[in-house]
């Protein structure tokens, strides 16, 4: 008939302050703000015997969750530090020889000088990036060092070969000047013929 025949109250919440159980007749189940209530129908031949009634406290699954919830941000936290930790540590491997690289390059592009070379990794993909830039800057110097021989040997050449044609222009003119040559010059843009004193005596 909907009455009270007899409840049995956990250990846990003797002292605890627990509403009692309302009357629930029928089936069903009902949620509250910290508690849920589930009812079941205790038959008996054809009609019932009466209700079976159990009222949980959700404060320990509340509590359970909370925990839960704080671990699970704990374990966050810690795994977005250790993230942030390590990846500043990797982008600092990995960006530090770039940079590297990079003030090399500048300075080589400033300064002309083809002797300086990147320090980096030896291993791994970096490594070999650093060592390939090495090898063409080995390959720059030396070319740069056959140009300056190169024009060191032309200006040399043109050094030698002017001193040989003035060498040659002084013995032409003493040799004219014994036999008593006359010379003339005739430029083709101005049309102006230059005669010798020589020559322009006869």
């Amino acid at each position: 008939d909907g009455k009270l025949f007899y409840y049995y109250r956990k250990a846990m919440q003797q002292t605890r302050s627990v509403s009692p159980v309302p009357p629930f007749v029928g089936t069903g189940h009902e949620f509250g703000a910290s508690h849920v209530v589930v009812a079941r129908r205790i038959p008996l031949g054809q009609g019932r015997a009466g209700n079976l009634v159990i009222k949980a406290d959700l404060g320990e699954v509340r509590e359970r969750l909370l925990r839960s919830g704080a671990i699970v941000l704990l374990g966050s936290l810690v795994s977005f530090g250790m993230a942030l930790f390590f990846s500043a540590r990797f982008m600092r491997a990995i960006f530090e020889p770039i940079l590297r690289l990079a003030e090399t390059a500048r300075v080589i592009s400033s300064k002309k000088d083809y002797s300086v070379r990147a320090s980096g990794p030896a291993a791994g993909e970096l490594g070999v990036l650093v060592e390939t830039f090495n090898e063409m800057l080995d390959q720059i110097q030396r070319r740069d060092e056959e140009a300056t021989r190169a024009s060191e040997d032309l200006e040399g050449l043109v050094e030698e070969r002017t001193r040989d044609l003035s060498r040659s222009q002084r013995l032409l003119a003493e040799a004219q000047r014994l036999a008593q040559v006359g010379t003339w010059e005739h430029d083709f843009e101005s049309g102006r013929v230059v005669w010798s004193d020589e020559l322009y005596r006869l």
